[in-house]
């Protein structure tokens, strides 16, 4: 089942941007296949380190997070807990035991590499039934040692930021946090967090947006 969604939600007095969204809201055995970003010019403001922001600079998150499925990677239109191991890397492709593509959107080395040469801190939070599996897939892209903390098993996204708050001494109004699914959304919202909504898959654009929404909010 496909839905989409675009309106502005407005939660503990924060304003959460909600995207136009076309993607499975529920598990099935054949999910929808996600559409996938297309490339844009990356333009970024710098991010200073952590409390060392001077003057003339604008503020940022001290911690990003991001979420795995349908906001950094597509696991072939799924999510990576219903793909079949082993999980293999074949000539540049990470592939699972199906045969199955699993690859980061278009945009996303791009931002990661950004926020890693302006000293960003970035972390992990998903819900995933399978975190061996999730772990072994971000090893295979290449992109573990990217990330500060990880917070990788099913729970509600609430215990996970509030591992994140007690691992990284960062305080819920300094995170800024990507992720595709509403319910995540508004509860992490509730935290004081600033939240975007990734439709399909993380871009520049959406990325960016995310920038200015946390200036603007804090």
């Amino acid at each position: 089942m496909c839905t989409r969604l675009h309106c502005i939600m407005n939660f503990a007095g924060k304003t959460i941007i909600v995207r136009y969204h076309d993607k499975p809201m529920v598990r099935a055995a054949a999910g929808c296949l996600c559409t996938r970003s297309f490339i844009l010019t990356l333009k970024m403001t710098a991010c200073p380190p952590a409390g060392q922001r001077k003057q003339g600079y604008m503020k940022q998150p001290q911690l990003i997070v991001f979420d795995l499925d349908f906001t950094l990677w597509d696991c072939d239109g799924t999510w990576c807990d219903c793909l079949s191991p082993p999980f293999r890397l074949r000539s540049g492709m990470v592939l699972d035991g199906q045969e199955r593509p699993v690859q980061l959107y278009s945009d996303v080395r791009a931002v990661l590499d950004q926020c890693d040469l302006q000293n960003c801190d970035m972390a992990l939070a998903s819900r995933t039934e399978k975190p061996a599996w999730a772990e072994r897939l971000i090893e295979l892209l290449g992109i573990a040692h990217r990330f500060s903390y990880s917070e990788i098993y099913p729970s509600s996204k609430l215990k996970h930021f509030a591992e994140l708050k007690e691992a990284s001494n960062v305080e819920y109004q300094q995170m800024l946090f990507f992720d595709d699914e509403i319910r995540n959304i508004t509860e992490v919202g509730s935290l004081g967090v600033c939240c975007i909504h990734v439709a399909n898959g993380l871009n520049d654009h959406i990325f960016r947006q995310g920038l200015e929404q946390f200036q603007q909010e804090y």
